[in-house]
């Protein structure tokens, strides 16, 4: 009984099921019966008032009769456009009342960057495959021309020690740099600055895809370092002559052989121990660099940085031993570089672990992030410039030498920096190496041989600026430390100001070609520099480091035990 009456239960729904079914057919067969008669009907008017349009007069004309001598059947329709056509849209014309719309179809974005379409800084960066660059605008090299200072005269160096301390001039803070022009061309300048408004509308993404392909040495990377800082040392030693390590080509190539099938050999068993001190240099690749380049560890190295994300990786020297290398973070435990108890307490440490001496070599890289203030990096950073050069008249000992990262250099006070050292040091230069990125405005400052007769006098003065600027910073004040020297001094030595103004000149017209390099390179994505292979393998056979690969890192320890290694070497 169940079962019989389920059976006619499904019978009855499956045929209301196909009945509706059937007239859901029909419905749809109608109406599209209905769209067909509207479409002809639609077209024979079309087709009509075109022809009236092209010449024929006569309205009582039956083009009917004539249909198939003047047209061909109308080509079968999609749904979208037979929509349109019930709408008024005509073939050919723009959407709209009155026809405005665009005719042409939408084309590919080349929209570059955050903006929204049609923004202009973003029309400035769209793609173009056809664009092309041209190469001769560059000097692309191996070797590098080093071109040191004048050496100053001891009387101006007299000068500078016993007035020094009344050189000091206060100033309104100035946030601007495109008045700068008393090192470098007003021309010059301004088209540098111009140059890097391009990447405005870039992501950071975008900006770096175009500088690998762009770059003609950045396939040079870290090499088997921590990372590219080892390799910047590794150039700068060797276009240098090698006076970082102190070492001549003959031992290098004994100690740390370029075919890595090679075992090298310690011919430093009579040599004194070799300090250096590493500043504002985490995570440490500098002195990775130089602990390798010493072999067999006949050195020390004392570290200071900020202590954080940005500290040492110790446990990333895989090209030398960290037990070689000791950090200090200052009295305040922070490695605050341009806190002036910290300077005092490096001092103090530095001279306590060199038993008085002082360091051989001592290597500076601070620098932090400017994103959005690009133009005045060389102002925000003042104050490190200064601490870092500071420093170095503190712990280097006599006939030390000293090199360190530096931006832009065109105000009266970083000149005034330079031209301290200048006093200082026996000789100075400043130069870019081929592992600084063609396209920023990073260069280094090599100091050769401290003269302790006159640098000490500057240190103190140095001291007592920083001690001014910390102050200004507590009482939040407007008022800025604007000159070192005041500006006439420094322009009487005409040799100094000229080597000034023609280094800011080359360097900012070899940034400005390629800042345009990496826009053309960005908007075309085909373009790759070809020489980049071939750089690398001759650079790293000049700078006497083998092509081998970085070794992975097994022994991850703590800076806290690498810190209490320096009992190995007695200190």
């Amino acid at each position: 009984m169940y079962g019989e009456s389920s059976s006619s239960s499904r019978d009855d729904d499956d045929f209301v099921r196909n009945n509706n079914a059937d007239r859901l057919k029909s419905l749809a067969k109608a109406r599209r019966n209905d769209m067909q008669e509207e479409y002809e009907q639609d077209a024979h008017n079309y087709t009509s008032k075109r022809k009236l349009e092209i010449g024929d007069t006569s309205p009582e004309h039956d083009y009917e009769d004539d249909k198939g001598a003047f047209m061909q059947p109308p080509a079968k329709k999609s749904a979208a456009e037979k929509m349109m056509a019930k709408m008024g849209y005509r073939e050919g014309e723009g959407l709209g009342k009155a026809g405005q719309g665009i005719v042409d179809p939408i084309g590919f974005s080349s929209q570059r960057g955050r903006h929204g379409l049609g923004h202009e800084s973003g029309l400035v960066m769209k793609r173009d495959m056809s664009l092309d660059w041209d190469e001769s605008q560059e000097e692309k090299t191996v070797e590098e021309t080093v071109e040191w200072f004048p050496q100053a005269d001891d009387e101006d160096r007299g000068q500078a020690r016993e007035e020094v301390d009344g050189w000091m001039v206060l100033g309104s803070k100035k946030m601007t740099i495109e008045d700068e022009t008393q090192f470098c061309s007003k021309n010059t300048l301004e088209e540098m600055l111009k140059s890097k408004e391009v990447f405005d509308c870039l992501s950071e993404r975008e900006l770096n895809e175009a500088r690998q392909r762009a770059n003609p040495y950045e396939t040079i990377g870290n090499a088997f370092f921590q990372n590219r800082a080892a390799m910047k040392t590794a150039n700068l030693d060797r276009i240098f002559d090698w006076i970082f390590c102190g070492e001549n080509e003959k031992r290098i190539l004994t100690k740390n052989p370029l075919d890595p099938k090679q075992t090298g050999t310690n011919v430093d068993r009579d040599k004194p121990l070799f300090y250096f001190a590493d500043v504002c240099a985490g995570p440490g690749g500098f002195s990775e660099y130089m602990l390798w380049r010493k072999g067999f560890y006949n050195a020390k190295g004392f570290g200071f940085t900020l202590a954080g994300k940005d500290d040492f990786k110790l446990g990333k020297f895989c090209a030398s031993s960290k037990y070689y290398f000791e950090p200090f973070y200052g009295v305040h435990n922070n490695g605050d570089v341009m806190d002036p108890e910290n300077v005092d307490s490096l001092e103090e440490f530095i001279m306590k672990g060199t038993n008085g001496m002082g360091v051989d070599l001592m290597m500076a890289d601070g620098g932090f992030s400017v994103e959005g203030n690009e133009n005045i990096q060389e102002i925000l950073s003042k104050r490190l410039y200064l601490c870092q050069l500071l420093v170095s008249l503190c712990i280097v000992k006599e006939g030390g030498n000293f090199f360190c990262k530096l931006f832009d250099i065109f105000t009266p006070f970083s000149v005034g920096l330079i031209y301290l050292m200048y006093m200082c040091y026996d000789q100075i230069c400043l130069h870019k190496p081929h592992t600084s990125r063609p396209a920023n405005s990073e260069r280094y400052i090599i100091c050769k041989g401290l003269k302790k007769e006159f640098s000490d006098s500057i240190r103190n003065y140095l001291k007592k600026v920083n001690r001014t600027l910390d102050d200004l910073k507590k009482d939040n004040s407007d008022k800025d430390v604007n000159e070192l020297i005041p500006l006439e001094h420094i322009k009487n030595d005409e040799a100094f100001c000229s080597r000034i103004t023609q280094h800011n000149e080359r360097l900012a017209r070899r940034q400005t070609v390629y800042l345009q390099k990496y826009a053309a390179f960005a908007k075309n994505h085909n373009l790759y520099d070809s020489k980049q292979g071939d750089l690398r393998e001759k650079c790293m056979e000049y700078w006497k480091v083998p092509m081998k690969s970085r070794k992975k890192d097994t022994d991850p320890r703590s800076v806290a035990e690498a810190k209490n290694m320096h009992s190995v070497l007695g200190t």
